[in-house]
């Protein structure tokens, strides 16, 4: 193999080389996983040949798997890159003797295998039998575009950084003459140059495509609506994806649910790239590099993809992916007002024309109309403004199970003639005010809530426990009385909560919640000079988050949360310090401090320092300002 100069490698490099050199005695498999193209193999070869690693290991083997491998092929790769076997005289053996003999050859030696291009465990599990475990430091180094595949054999994953234009660049310039002239072309059609060395990754990218089930192709082609460098709402492209009928309903499971997983299939196969995450984890908002969605535009457009789902006919009619290079064939012109559309937005007020669309199931609009009643096989409505109460069709449509009506500043208001006898289908419901008892009936109608939005601002807390389905609730409002009871529905796992101003006594009701992983305290949400949490609260909670809660004591013990994974603190500018004891949280990984005092900055300090004294070396501390 050659030694090749990379560019924009060196740190994953030395990561890479210091876990093959150091680490635990036994027999450790690290995987690199990314997309195609993006420096997998480049990356693994120049560890390959990394003296040091040389220099280290006994033995050390390559062989490429690839999607339709043969056992005898990898026995052979591996026995003749490592010995002076010929391959040709090798090659004669069969299946057991190969594997018997290299079993052999490994036995009592430090051995680097470089497993390159891994689509599918099995290939591991026929070779790993000839890998002895002598606990002396053996490692094997895996390539692979799939990560769910990777996390079954190892526990070591490296990301390789999307390709950044340094790196396209000097992509382009490696495969040119070395002459300033030509340099110099290149720097004034750069856009071009980068386009036609796209071309060249292609091939190998819709390999990626090619090994998709069957069930992920069509919402691979759906990315290809968006923008390079666009940030794509998970939730929405999910209900896109429903809305356009590509989740297969089974039995027992939730819709939106098993589009989640069709998601992190994607990102698994390194298909779409992870950009932002929720406070639980989750993925919030994802990406498609370039040159996947290069591929992804081509192939659709190839299989005639485009022209049948009317979203990226929207998306291409707009003007959002027109180019030089594409122009908007006459077809997408009629099929864009197409009576049959499924998936509907528009930033504009007239909307007339959808009472004639019978099969739309999403609607994503600036205000209601009245024609909209019409529409009985809609499943997700979004409405940006809505100045009057709730319109009483809205609870009466039965297929619906997503409802967005005004916002956070504005929130729409029930009509107090809706039919309280008729239950719907509803499973997100933003934004509403719960003013009284009556509202609560109203809110009773969609038994099957699973993330509501609401405003409470009586002075009274809703009675809420009869949502036995509800996981995630925001409320906020003005302050609530002193005697007000609080009942939260015990299924809730997020809870935020803003501006009510309860008492710090009542707090044990929501930190004896079952299953809450998730807390969010803002704008005296809670008020009172000490907090002082008890024993088997907070069990579950995995994240929490105190903006603008100002509290001056926080007594707390690392056993009240035992699994906290991420702490945030913004503008708590009367609290003196973090509980000490969180230095003895084990599963604590990221504190983040902004706007608080030097007092709450030490503590931090403090606390990262000790979870590193006890091993915790993936700890983070983030601080943004403090103040003396």
């Amino acid at each position: 193999m050659v030694e090749e100069m990379i560019v924009g490698f060196e740190d994953r490099t030395e990561e890479i080389a210091r876990k093959l050199l150091g680490g635990p005695t036994y027999r450790q498999v690290i995987s690199i996983v990314g997309m195609g193209g993006i420096g997998k193999t480049t990356l693994a070869k120049k560890i390959y040949n990394n003296s040091s690693v040389r220099y280290y290991f006994d033995w050390i083997s390559w062989c490429v798997v690839s999607q339709t491998y043969k056992k005898k092929k990898l026995l052979v790769d591996i026995l003749s890159s490592a010995n002076n076997l010929k391959r040709d005289k090798i090659s004669e053996w069969k299946k057991r003797a190969l594997a018997e003999h290299l079993y052999k050859n490994l036995r009592g030696k430090r051995y680097l295998i470089v497993m390159e291009d891994l689509w599918d465990k099995k290939a591991w599990d026929d070779l790993q039998r000839s890998f002895p475990e002598d606990e002396n430091g053996s490692r094997v180094l895996l390539t692979s575009r799939l990560r769910n595949v990777a996390e079954e054999i190892s526990k070591v994953i490296v990301e390789p950084q999307s390709l950044s234009p340094v790196v396209t660049v000097a992509g382009v310039l490696s495969n040119m003459e070395k002459k300033e002239s030509l340099w110099q072309q290149v720097a004034e059609r750069l856009s071009s140059y980068i386009s036609q060395n796209a071309d060249d990754y292609i091939p190998s990218l819709k390999l990626s495509y090619t090994h998709l089930p069957n069930h992920l192709k069509p919402c691979f082609l759906y990315l290809s609506a968006f923008h390079k460098g666009e940030e794509i709402p998970v939730r929405k492209l999910l209900l896109l994806w429903i809305a356009d009928g590509f989740i297969e309903k089974k039995e027992h499971e939730i819709l939106e649910d098993e589009a989640e997983e069709y998601l992190t299939e994607l990102i698994n196969r390194s298909l779409l790239q992870v950009s932002v995450r929720r406070s639980d984890n989750g993925v919030k908002a994802c990406i498609v590099h370039d040159l996947v969605l290069d591929m992804c535009w081509k192939t659709a457009e190839e299989e005639n993809f485009l022209f049948q789902h009317q979203f990226l006919i929207s998306k291409h009619f707009h003007g959002l992916r027109v180019d030089q290079s594409h122009h908007l064939p006459k077809a997408l012109l009629i099929l864009h007002e197409s009576e049959k559309n499924r998936v509907f937005e528009s930033t504009g007020y007239d909307i007339r024309r959808i009472k004639n669309m019978s099969d739309l199931r999403y609607l994503d609009i600036a205000i209601l109309e009245s024609s909209i009643a019409r529409l009985q096989n809609l499943e997700v409505l979004l409405v940006h403004w809505q100045n009057d109460d709730i319109p009483t069709y809205l609870l009466n449509m039965l297929m619906l199970r997503h409802l967005r009506v005004g916002s956070s500043d504005i929130p729409a208001r029930f009509s107090k003639n809706c039919d309280r006898s008729r239950t719907n289908s509803l499973q997100t419901l933003y934004y509403v005010c719960i003013y009284d008892s009556e509202d609560e009936e109203i809110i009773r109608r969609s038994p099957n809530l699973r993330r509501l939005k609401c405003q409470s601002p009586c002075n009274r807390c809703p009675d809420l426990n009869f949502l036995s389905q509800l996981e995630s609730l925001t409320m906020y409002g003005s302050a609530f009385e002193g005697n007000c009871s609080v009942n939260f529905p015990k299924n809730i796992k997020k809870l935020t909560l803003s501006g009510i101003s309860l008492p710090w006594e009542k707090m044990s009701l929501i930190g004896t919640l079952p299953f809450l992983e998730i807390l969010k305290l803002e704008c005296e949400a809670f008020i009172g000079e000490i907090w002082d949490t008890k024993n088997d609260e907070f069990q579950k909670l995995k994240f929490l988050k105190l903006y603008r809660i100002y509290i001056e004591q926080w007594n707390s013990s690392c056993y009240h949360f035992p699994v906290l994974e991420r702490l945030v603190l913004r503008s708590c500018t009367n609290l003196e310090t973090i509980p000490s004891e969180f230095s003895f949280i084990s599963t604590l990984q990221k504190i983040e401090v902004d706007d608080c005092s030097i007092n709450v900055k030490n503590s931090a300090l403090q606390i990262r320092d000790e979870q590193k004294d006890y091993g915790n070396e993936e700890f983070d501390l983030t601080i943004y300002s403090v103040w003396e």
